[in-house]
């Protein structure tokens, strides 16, 4: 592919240092690289909603608390769930208790 540049890209490509060329060209590399990923990565047939159904296992338990969260903690977030209007952290402990 042949690229032809106007006479402002021209000049801005003219005055980059000489010591700054390799890092252009380097930039220009990766810019290639990224847009042939990309080209490559696109998906040919649309995603199916529900393809995976019926192969993926959850534990009946999997929305239970974790047991490594104390009651305290339990608490808050109980209280922060039921959405009432806390102004600050010591109110949210209080409401908790």
């Amino acid at each position: 592919m042949t690229l032809t540049f106007n006479d402002e890209e021209l000049k801005i490509l003219a005055d980059v240092p000489a010591g700054k060329i390799p890092e252009l060209l380097d930039f220009a590399r990766f810019l290639r690289e990224s847009h042939d990923r990309s080209t490559q990565n696109k998906r040919t047939k649309p995603r199916l909603v529900g393809a995976l159904e019926g192969k993926v296992w959850m534990s009946d338990d999997f929305n239970d608390p974790m047991d490594f969260v104390s009651d305290e903690e339990m608490r808050v977030l109980e209280a922060m769930r039921s959405r009432k209007k806390i102004d600050s952290d010591s109110e949210l402990r209080e409401e908790a208790v």
